[in-house]
Order: C-alpha cells, then structure tokens, then sequence
C-alpha cells in the first residue's frame, strides 16, 4: 500500500514539475522547451483546474491547454493553438478567469488576421487564366484582289511564257535526330550487342505516401487532449504498416491516459494490446519523448 502511494505521489509531481518549468520557459521566450514541457504535463494529467498548489505554497490554476496553445502561437503555429484553445477542458474553466480569457481572445483574433492575410496573399500571386484572343474580322475583297484572282495559276503562265516561274515548293522539314538512347540501340544494332538498360526500382518511381488525413485528425485530436475520441479509432482500417503502427501507438497512449485518470483496469489492457500491434508492426520503433509523457514510454518499453 505504502509502495502504490508513493507511485502515486510521485505521478502527481511528475505533471506539476512539467507544468510548473514550461510556465517558466513561456515566461522567458524559451516556447519550444515550454511546448515540450505543457505537452507532457497535458498527457500526464489532462483535467484543468481553478487552483492546484504547485509546490510550497505557491497555489496556480492548472491550465496547460490555454499556455500550450500560447506557446504554438509565439510559435507562429496558429492551428495548433487554436486546437488547444477549443479543448472542451480548456473552454470549462478559462471562462472563469478574465485576464486570461481575454489573452487568449486578442492572440485568437491575432491568428484569424493572420490567417486572412496569408491567404489574400496567396489569392494575389495566382496567376490568372488569360482571355481569349479575340476573332479579327475578315477584311472584304477589294477591286486589287478580284483581278489577282482572276490571274490564271502559275502553272499554266510558266508553260506558256518561260519567264514566269512556278512557284517553289516548300522545303520539307528536316527530321528530328534520333534521342540518345535510340542511337545507342543503333550502334548495339549494328555491333551485334544489345545496350545494357538500367532497371527503375519501385521506390524511385513511387512517390512516398502522405499520412491519412484520418491519422492527422487523430494526432491533433490527441495533443487537443481528446483521448476518448482517439480511443474509439480502428487503427485496422489503415492498410499501410506505418501508418498502422501510428493509429495503434495513439489509441494505446490513448486508453493508457484515460485508465490513469479513471482507474479503468479494462483500458490498461486495451493500451498493452495495442502496444504489442504496434510493435507487430514496427517492431524497431519507439514512442517519441517530445509527444508522449514518460510514464507511456516505460509502459511500451515493458510490454512485449
């Protein structure tokens, strides 16, 4: 009993630690280490709070949606703030404190104005389709062209009178030299040897695949702290191994989250299950320490 309180504590410091250092990190300029700092606190802990004392008596409301939506958008990254800014968690309490709500509306406005510029931007350098020429009208025949027509053709003129020349016939154009490989064949031809030709492997020919958008949807849902919509994916559903390998390491972070905060012994299983489908499918990869909390990684490390 002693052992299991004594994990717990430290549990509950681990989040208070990250999230105590990466308000100090926004607070100095330093947003990469403050994202990476507010994103372990979120999976840690995902629940917002009033007040939570952070150590000694310093008592803060505990809100790491609202700071890591403010250090995306020091970061120019504007979606990924308002991601974070829109969690259900975040919208409960930040209502109840105006300072910080009104922070976080002028930075929400700052990013729309953006957003708004760069896309008139990007209408303005379009280029536009150009019209099409217009049809010129004939011009009528005048009293000139009626007697040239009524010239007899050249043929006849040059048979009857020497000195009118027929008309020339137009040069044939000249045929287009063989490409390089044709007269390499050419030459193999006539040495009796036929050219060596390189095989195109796949992969050059292939273009590398871009990830689902379903998975994309997931990740964010993941970082806005959505853990029971990611829970409910179908990481089966992905024919690729990689990205299957992904869908089953957000649901197992997912449903590992989730048991820590409900107690839930049933989704502790579900997240080792879907560790070992994870590893079935990569069994070289590990869970990226920018993204998930510790207490995950030592989860994926022991389950084999």
């Amino acid at each position: 009993m002693l052992g299991l309180l004594a994990a717990a504590a430290a549990a509950h410091a681990d989040y208070k630690e990250d999230y105590s250092r990466g308000l100090v990190a926004l607070k100095d300029g330093n947003y990469a280490e403050a994202r990476q700092r507010l994103q372990k606190a979120l999976a840690e802990q995902p629940e917002a709070a009033m007040r939570v004392r952070l150590y000694g008596q310093r008592w803060e409301p505990y809100l790491p949606q609202h700071y890591l939506g403010m250090a995306e958008y020091r970061m120019g990254n504007c979606a990924a703030a308002l991601a974070q800014w829109n969690g259900s968690e975040n919208q409960r309490t930040i209502g109840q404190l105006a300072d910080l709500q009104s922070e976080q509306k002028n930075a929400a406005a700052e990013c729309a104005k953006t957003t708004a510029v760069a896309k008139k931007a990007d209408d303005a350098a379009e280029p536009k389709p150009a019209e099409p020429a217009r049809p010129t009208a004939t011009p009528a025949k005048s009293s000139d062209d009626k007697r040239t027509a009524a010239v007899p053709p050249a043929s006849d003129n040059a048979a009857k009178n020497p000195a009118i020349e027929a008309p020339k016939q137009a040069a044939e154009p000249a045929k287009p030299a063989a490409p390089v490989a044709d007269a390499a064949k050419l030459a193999a031809n006539k040495s009796g040897s036929a050219p060596a030709e390189r095989p195109v492997s796949s992969a050059e020919s292939a273009p590398a695949a871009a990830p689902p958008d379903t998975l994309i949807a997931a990740f964010d849902k993941y970082l806005g702290g959505r853990y029971a919509d990611v829970a409910a994916i179908d990481p089966g559903s992905y024919r690729d191994l990689r990205s299957r390998y992904h869908a089953y390491l957000l649901r197992a972070a997912a449903r590992f989250t989730l048991a820590q905060v409900g107690g839930d012994q049933s989704l502790v299983e579900g997240a080792r299950d879907d560790v070992r489908a994870a590893r079935a499918a990569n069994a070289k990869a590990a869970p990226d320490a920018t993204m998930f909390s510790p207490r995950f990684r030592a989860f994926f490390a022991q389950n084999r």
